[in-house]
Order: structure tokens, then C-alpha cells, then sequence
């Protein structure tokens, strides 16, 4: 619109734009003594209008300083300027109401850059954490499947302890039952040992008494001998020295095996030496612990030389 559509010369206020009654203010804080209602003077002598003031009523009183205006164009100046007030207050609350919200956006995005921090502090930690962890599982899956390792090498070795223990515990029982066999020979070879002892004990003590007796029955004989040869016929000495000269030379069993006598029952040897060892000076010494063993071939030739010594020399 030029000043040729405008005669009065007011100036034209065009409506503002949506998009501007929605951005925010980026400078100054909204004057709040136009909320107030203190009348406010604007020079418009510039742009060819006339000065006006704005009361507490929010009426606007217009003063031309060139020319004089008809009353309806005035009007309608006068209602356009109101609805532009309006719409100034209502910008200047909504203003007001965003710069109120842009500072709590700022709180806000304050508030929520510290708690990103925070938060993207706390994911760092958690990440390393992550991380050693996935490191602590993986060595425990390490040490896991050494453990199952050891764990089955150490049942492999159970078994195979196992199987020893069942073999060593029936070669035990085997050897046991050896043991047992073994002791069982041993004290039945101990008794018959023992009875063997007894044997050669009881045989050893007969064979005492045997040549006890027979070392009796060899003094008796001598005896007999020395009563018969001072009475004896010298023919006859010398028939018995020949005798005993050839018995020397021939066997002792030969000589006398015809004029070998029985041997009496115990009971009557018990009683000849029973006897003899009255008259026997030489009985009468205790016996030894071990007296010695005499054979019957040394009993007949001592016996033989005892005679022979004994016998009287033929004159010749």
C-alpha cells in the first residue's frame, strides 16, 4: 500500500507472521512496563502520522500534527490499533511464557547433559566391568574345562586304583588263606616234630638203659669170669686162649652167637641191675647228663681183651 492509498498518511501496521509470534525473542526481555499500563508516547512524525498516546485503559489517543482525520477513519484506526494490542500483550505473554520454558528446557538439558555424563561414566564403568568380566569368564572357562580334564584323568585313575584294590584285596584273601594252609602244616609238622622228639627221646633213654645194662651185664660176666679161673684146668686155659686169640681175628657175632643168652623183660633187667648196683662201687656214680653211645662191637672186644688179659698164661 503506497501514501497515495493512504491519505491520511498513517502508517499501515502489517499482522505479523505466525512463524515470528511463535520464535522467541533472542535479545531483550520483554519491557514489562507495557504489562504495567503506563501510557506510552510514540513519535510517528517520521512516517507523516500524528502522535498518540496509550493511557492505563489501553486507549489510544491520537493527536494529528499536519492534517485533521474524518472520525470513521479514526475509528478504525483507532480499533485496529486496539486488536494490535492485543495481539502485542498476548505476543508478549506468550514471550514471556517461553522465555519461561526456554530456561526450564535449559534446567532440563542441563540436567540431562550431567545425568548423560553420569550416565556415560557409569556405561564406561559397566563396559570395563563388561570387559573383565568377559576376561574373568573366559580364564574360569579356561580353568573349567582344565578342571573337567583333571576330573576325568582323576576318574580314569579311581578306576584303574579301584581295579588294583579288588586285585590286591583277593591276592590278600589268597594269601590269607595260604597263611592259614601254611599254619595249619606247620603246627602239624610242629606235633609230629614234637612227637618225633619224644621218640628219640624216649629211644635215647632205652638206648642208656641198654648199655648201662650192658656195662652191668659186662661186670657181672667179668666177675663170673675172675670166680671161674683160679679153678680152671691149664688144658683148658689154653683152649680158651686160643679161642679168644681167633675171636680177635672173626667177628664178634660169629663167636658168640651161639652162646648168646635172651634178653630178659624190662622188669627182670630192673631187678639184676637193681643188684649189681649194690655190690658195684662203680654203680654208685650219679650218671652224666650225656653219657656216651657204645656200640655192641666195642662192648665185645673190650669185653674180649678184658678176658684175655685176665686169663692165666699156658706154661709151656
Amino acid at each position: 500500500m503506497s501514501e497515495a492509498d493512504n491519505p491520511s498518511n498513517w502508517a499501515f501496521l502489517e499482522p505479523l507472521n505466525s512463524t515470528r509470534l511463535t520464535e522467541p525473542t533472542s535479545g531483550n526481555p520483554p519491557r514489562e512496563d507495557l504489562l504495567e499500563g503506563n501510557p506510552v508516547t510514540v513519535d510517528v512524525s517520521a512516517v507523516g502520522m500524528s502522535t498518540h498516546s496509550v493511557d492505563a485503559t489501553g486507549m489510544i489517543t491520537i493527536v494529528d500534527t499536519r492534517t485533521g482525520t474524518s472520525p470513521a477513519e479514526f475509528a478504525k484506526m483507532l480499533t485496529l490499533t486496539q486488536d494490535l494490542r492485543v495481539a502485542n500483550n498476548q505476543l508478549l505473554i506468550r514471550v514471556q511464557e517461553l522465555t519461561h520454558a526456554l530456561g526450564e528446557c535449559q534446567k532440563a538439558l542441563q540436567w540431562h547433559q550431567v545425568r548423560s555424563q553420569a550416565s556415560d561414566s557409569v556405561i564406561e564403568q559397566q563396559h570395563q566391568e563388561l570387559t573383565v568380566s568377559t576376561e574373568k569368564v573366559k580364564f574360569l572357562s579356561q580353568e573349567l574345562e582344565l578342571a573337567t580334564q583333571n576330573a576325568s584323568r582323576q576318574q580314569i585313575l579311581i578306576e584303574t586304583y579301584q581295579v588294583q584294590l579288588d586285585s590286591s584285596q583277593e591276592r590278600i584273601a589268597q594269601l590269607e588263606r595260604e597263611c592259614a594252609l601254611i599254619q595249619t602244616n606247620y603246627n602239624e609238622q610242629s606235633h609230629q616234630i614234637q612227637q618225633s622228639e619224644n621218640n628219640c627221646r624216649e629211644l635215647r633213654t632205652r638206648l642208656v638203659r641198654q648199655q648201662r645194662q650192658t656195662l652191668q651185664f659186662k661186670v657181672a660176666l667179668e666177675k663170673c669170669l675172675e670166680a671161674r679161673v683160679p679153678n680152671a684146668d691149664p688144658t683148658c686155659d689154653r683152649v680158651t686162649d686160643n679161642e679168644a686169640r681167633q675171636a680177635k681175628h672173626t667177628q664178634p657175632n660169629d663167636v658168640f652167637s651161639p652162646k648168646v643168652q635172651p634178653i630178659p623183660p624190662w622188669s627182670a633187667d630192673w631187678k639184676l641191675a637193681d643188684d649189681l648196683d649194690e655190690h658195684d662201687p662203680a654203680s654208685q656214680i650219679p650218671p652224666t647228663t650225656e653219657e656216651p653211645v657204645v656200640t655192641n662191637e666195642e662192648i665185645v672186644d673190650d669185653w674180649s681183651d678184658t678176658w684175655t688179659q685176665k686169663a692165666p698164661v699156658p706154661e709151656t
